[in-house]
């Protein structure tokens, strides 16, 4: 596994969802996502998601992302993840 490769991947995808807002992200509650990814090198990845309350309900949902090599022997995994609060309204 080539660590800047994955790295770069892990960064990208988990920013594509830094740019939803928090009515979009409540959306992927307690849904699993995972897709295979191939790198420009050609090695596949594969890429896990999670969206979960962080403290309680209606509250700040963390948002994990994870990414592992598609060969089962080396079991190495990256993670990043961020937090987003709840939208506030202004009247």
């Amino acid at each position: 596994m080539n660590q800047l490769e994955v790295e770069a991947l892990l960064k990208d995808r988990v920013g594509r969802y830094k740019r939803w807002c928090y009515a979009e992200l409540v959306q992927l509650l307690n849904h699993h996502e995972a897709f295979e990814m191939t790198a420009a090198s050609g090695a596949g990845y594969q890429f896990e998601l999670q969206v979960q309350w962080d403290d309680r309900p209606s509250g700040r949902l963390r948002v994990s992302g994870s990414v592992h090599d598609d060969d089962a022997r080396d079991i190495d995994l990256l993670t990043g993840s961020f937090i987003v609060q709840p939208e506030t309204r202004t009247y």
